[in-house]
């Protein structure tokens, strides 16, 4: 696998870890119905929970535990059993990240998918009785923010506590086809970058 290979893994192991906080941080407020940003299903909950917060953290917390062992044993190596801690789940998350490099790149990209895909729950979720807190992006040196590498429209936007951008065009292609596309920011001596799924680097 190639170098940027495993950038992807490490990113959306990154990715994960932050949205399963966010669902952490929502778990105990109840959903009012509504749209989800980043899926376009409709997230309603009838119990004194958020039903779609506590999804996004228990499915890859029971994901990600059984996703590491089926890696393990992939490359010979011993199954490890881990606690029931959100420490246990982000040290796995990045286990899956580091060992992901070494597989076969079909495999690896498999191992990609589902981690993007427990991103998803956490990046639909909505905030409760307020819109999802995506912002107009204000660079720090005073340019433009570049359009999103996917529909080239000036449509992304930020959300810092999830420390991600996305583009909120509702016919962007990945937003369409049932993803819709993010990047993990980077803010290294005042200067932004957002690395893409895909291993691209913006700006």
């Amino acid at each position: 696998m190639g170098h940027g290979a495993g950038h992807a893994a490490a990113d959306l192991a990154a990715g994960l870890i932050g949205t399963i906080a966010a669902g952490e941080a929502l778990i105990a407020s109840p959903d009012q119905a509504g749209t989800g940003f980043i899926t376009g299903t409709l997230t309603e909950s009838e119990p004194p929970w958020n039903a779609g917060a506590a999804w996004a953290v228990l499915v890859p917390w029971q994901g990600l535990r059984r996703l590491e062992n089926q890696v393990r044993a992939e490359l010979g190596l011993r199954p490890v059993w881990r606690g029931g801690s959100g420490r246990n789940t982000r040290e796995c998350a990045r286990a899956v990240a580091r060992m992901a490099p070494a597989l076969p790149e079909y495999r690896a990209a498999e191992v990609e998918s589902e981690l993007r895909a427990w991103c998803q729950l956490g990046l639909a979720l909505n905030a409760v009785h307020r819109p999802p807190q995506w912002y107009v992006i204000d660079m720090p040196d005073g340019t433009d923010p570049p359009d999103c590498p996917h529909c080239t429209r000036g449509s992304l936007r930020a959300n810092p506590a999830l420390g991600v951008v996305a583009c909120i065009y509702p016919n962007c292609p990945p937003a369409v086809a049932g993803s819709r596309p993010w990047a993990e920011i980077s803010n290294v001596g005042g200067k932004l970058t957002w690395r893409w799924e895909d291993g691209l680097v913006q700006p």
